[in-house]
């Protein structure tokens, strides 16, 4: 009985099949965590390169 014991304990101390979703989550909570922190910078950066992308835009259509 202790033997079957020791050998389940073993097999589930190897065992790292959840891990990986254990990670998966864990950086997805990161990744979330920082995009609130820095939402607004964030934006603020979108909106500078959507407002480049537009000018440029209208210089080569207009020229």
């Amino acid at each position: 009985m202790l033997q079957a014991m020791k050998f389940q304990w073993k097999r589930f101390w190897k065992e790292e099949d959840g891990l990986g979703m254990v990670e998966l989550v864990v950086i997805i909570a990161v990744v979330v965590f920082l995009a609130l922190i820095f939402r607004n910078q964030i934006s603020s950066f979108i909106s500078s390169i959507i407002t480049g992308a537009q000018s440029k835009t209208t210089d080569l259509m207009g020229k």
